[in-house]
């Protein structure tokens, strides 16, 4: 993936908010704001993004999510979480999705992503040899009154430099949202 500009990376999925009068949120961990970042380094962005926050210990954890989220998300069972890599990739993959449902409704927003993993270089969960994140990406539903569109998916980093590993994650998140938004529409307009 090679690497662009904050702007040019949320400038596909700013137009798409834009042209569709559409609001969206972010709450993220290990790309560390970047994912708002970039949605806000887009003029006119007023026009589309609500918030976004960073939560990157279990005190921000605390600070901005509501304590039903957070118990819902079950990101507080420590012992299974951390016991291996599948239960921590799962672990995140449950925390992203329940962060970005609830908090789409929270914010009354069109599209959220939450994004959470571990950023490396150091790894203390037995099995995570490697930098990831899990990304949610919720979206308006189908079919009118139904449940909101939903996306879930795992992203592993190639370096073993933590910045590195912050800009590849923030760039699939947002690559990850262009799609989502594009195949939305295209499902839709099939209904």
């Amino acid at each position: 993936m090679e690497n662009k500009t904050l702007s040019a990376m949320s400038l596909p999925v700013s137009n798409i908010l834009q042209q569709r009068k559409q609001r969206i949120g972010v709450v993220e961990s290990t790309t560390g704001g970047l994912i708002g970042a970039s949605l806000l380094s887009v003029p006119g962005a007023s026009s589309f993004f609500i918030s976004s926050c960073v939560v990157y210990s279990g005190r921000g954890y605390k600070q901005h999510l509501a304590p039903e989220l957070l118990e819902k998300s079950g990101i507080w069972d420590r012992k299974n979480n951390y016991a291996n890599k599948k239960n921590y990739i799962e672990s995140k993959k449950l925390f992203v999705r329940e962060v970005a449902i609830e908090m789409r409704k929270k914010l009354k927003a069109d599209w959220f992503v939450c994004e959470s993993g571990t950023v490396g270089p150091e790894f203390y969960i037995p099995g995570v040899e490697r930098a990831f994140t899990a990304v949610s990406v919720v979206g308006p539903s189908r079919l009118p009154g139904g449940e909101p569109s939903q996306w879930v998916q795992v992203f592993e980093g190639n370096s073993t430099q933590r910045e590195e590993n912050m800009w590849f994650f923030t760039q699939s998140a947002i690559s990850m949202l262009e799609e989502c938004m594009k195949n939305y529409e295209s499902s839709s307009s099939k209904l």
